[in-house]
């Protein structure tokens, strides 16, 4: 079976213990689906630069290239927005990207002291536009999107990308949504993953 590492990049409170406890747990049942996960934390409340974090989750992509690994990228709520400028700047190195409940659309309407605490969050949702009008058709060919029904946190509309293989899933709301995507279709994504072309094996 092909395989992959996916590297895979938590939402806000990623600092917080027990959900990132309860992530890993739920991505270990897609080991037999060809999964080696690789947990990449931004740290969005951090005291840091989004570009500075955006540059060590592309040089975590490069290093696993370097071993001649296939990297796949899946983001979880504002990890959606880390993932996708990864994969706009290695595009040709990535093979395929999944964002499960990511929000993509109207920054605006997210309430500010939820930004004045997530600061990284704040400038990576300024970035994401220019990341995603980058895209080619056949880039946005490879990204899958997942959404819930219904969503109070993040709208199902502010996930779809146009060009994208945009999916709903049967469940209502957003921890549970992502925790559903983890959960159930880990099978669903690794398929999406394993149904693209390789990419070429980096320079040396």
């Amino acid at each position: 079976m092909r395989s992959f590492t996916v590297i895979y990049v938590p939402g806000l409170f990623d600092r917080t213990r027990a959900l990132l406890a309860l992530q890993r747990a739920a991505l270990r049942l897609w080991r037999p689906w060809g999964a080696r996960v690789d947990f990449f934390v931004v740290g969005w409340a951090d005291d840091a630069e989004y570009e500075d974090r955006l540059d060590s989750l592309i040089a975590r992509v490069d290093a696993h290239r370097s071993q001649g690994r296939e990297v796949v990228l899946v983001g979880a709520s504002a990890g959606a927005s880390a993932v996708l400028g990864a994969f706009a700047h290695r595009r040709e190195d990535v093979v395929g990207v999944a964002v499960i409940c990511g929000k993509i659309h109207r920054p605006h309407i997210i309430p500010g002291p939820v930004l004045d605490i997530n600061e990284v969050f704040e400038e990576a949702l300024e970035a994401i536009d220019d990341h995603v009008e980058s895209l080619t058709a056949g880039d946005l060919a490879r990204v899958l999107s997942l959404r819930a029904v219904g969503d109070a946190i993040v709208p199902p509309e502010d996930t779809i990308i146009p060009g994208a293989v945009n999916r709903r899933m049967t469940i209502v709301g957003h921890i549970s949504g992502i925790a559903w995507a983890l959960l159930v279709h880990g099978e669903r994504i690794m398929r999406f993953f394993r149904g693209l072309p390789t990419r070429p094996s980096p320079a040396r």
